[in-house]
């Protein structure tokens, strides 16, 4: 009888053969992870990903309508000029930090989307 793991499990003791393919274990851990949610999003210039994020987390949606009238005006104004793509490097170095802290913020976020976000989005559509 062969010997057996500490799973119970018979071993082999005989070296891999080259020409073999792995046991299925080995297999399962050799497929790329699965991709994470928006995973699909355009990565950028500087290959991060294309998110507005303040606002995202304020309209509570990466789809949301006055956030893809932001993102439309950083993709067609913005990015056209230095200084405009100057304010997105800047924006997307501390913007994470901010939508973070955003979260679970309610009345904050409320305050933010009608007082500032909803008043730039209404600009940008004139």
């Amino acid at each position: 009888m062969p010997p057996r793991s500490r799973h119970g499990q018979p071993q082999n003791n005989r070296p891999p053969m080259h020409n073999q393919p792995p046991p299925p274990q080995e297999r399962r851990r050799q497929q790329p992870p699965p991709p994470q949610p928006h995973g699909n999003r355009p990565r950028g210039r500087y290959g991060r990903k294309r998110g507005c994020y303040v606002a995202t987390a304020c309209y509570g949606s990466y789809y949301a309508p006055q956030v893809l009238v932001l993102r439309q005006y950083r993709d067609d104004v913005l990015e056209k000029s230095l200084i405009g793509r100057l304010f997105i490097q800047i924006y997307y170095f501390i913007s994470p930090f901010f939508a973070e802290k955003l979260k679970g913020y309610q009345k904050l976020n409320g305050f933010i989307r009608t007082k500032i976000l909803d008043k730039i989005v209404n600009k940008l559509k004139k």
